[in-house]
């Protein structure tokens, strides 16, 4: 009986699912990676942008982590937008996080003239 509330109590400290996005921000058609963690190992998991699947298919490592190197979809519009990791066939398991679009960044260059 005790291995039992010990596998219980085991079960109820397991980390969950996560998803980091780096770099944070970008502009559309910018390099992005993914890194997920403490997913079940040789699971099947799909990347999304704002539900769409951008990722294809990847299989999660055995130390339960995956990474997928992407881009910002051309088309994404400027502020805030969710990227989530969802395994399929089997587990249930989902991560998510956000990423920032902003706009093109500007210089501006200034012409002195003396007189």
């Amino acid at each position: 009986m005790r291995w039992l509330l010990l596998a219980l109590i085991l079960l109820s400290f397991q980390a969950s699912p996560a998803i980091t996005v780096s770099p944070g921000s970008g502009q559309p058609g910018a390099s992005l990676v993914v890194n997920g963690s403490d997913f079940t190992a040789g699971a099947r998991v799909k990347v999304y942008w704002d539900g769409a699947n951008v990722g294809g298919t990847l299989r999660i490592a055995a130390n339960g982590t995956f990474r997928y190197s992407g881009s910002v979809p051309g088309d994404a519009a400027i502020g805030s937008h969710t990227v989530s990791a969802r395994t399929i066939g089997g587990t249930s398991e989902t991560a998510s996080a956000t990423f920032s679009v902003v706009g093109a960044t500007t210089t501006t260059a200034v012409t002195t003239t003396t007189a």
